[in-house]
């Protein structure tokens, strides 16, 4: 047997504060951020079909930006909030992955 000293790490819960070992992947991990309500994200892989609005526009909640083909369905996005076009990151046509800044709001 080892006479090795195991350090202890504290994870906090609502429960209350737990000693426990943490692995080295879990303490390079990246942290949690929350969205930006600015930045319209894709929610899933797929192809920009059309694009309804331009820079510069105002736009009311519910008014449709864009049209985006995922999964074989065309899946019209709707604007999250009251605002201004601030930029247009895609392009008509264009692929896109899951997770890229398609639209940002002023």
């Amino acid at each position: 047997m080892s006479n090795k000293k195991m350090s202890y790490d504290k994870i906090v819960t609502i429960n209350g504060t737990y000693p426990t070992t943490l692995n080295e992947m879990y303490r390079r991990r990246k942290s949690w951020v929350p969205a930006n309500p600015k930045h319209l994200l894709s929610y899933i892989p797929g192809t920009v079909v059309s694009i309804g609005v331009k820079v510069g526009q105002k736009v009311e909640k519910g008014e449709e930006l864009m049209v985006f083909k995922a999964m074989k369905m065309n899946n019209r996005i709707k604007s999250p909030m009251d605002g201004t076009i601030k930029s247009i990151l895609i392009k008509k046509d264009e692929s896109v992955p899951k997770g890229t800044l398609m639209i940002e709001f002023e």
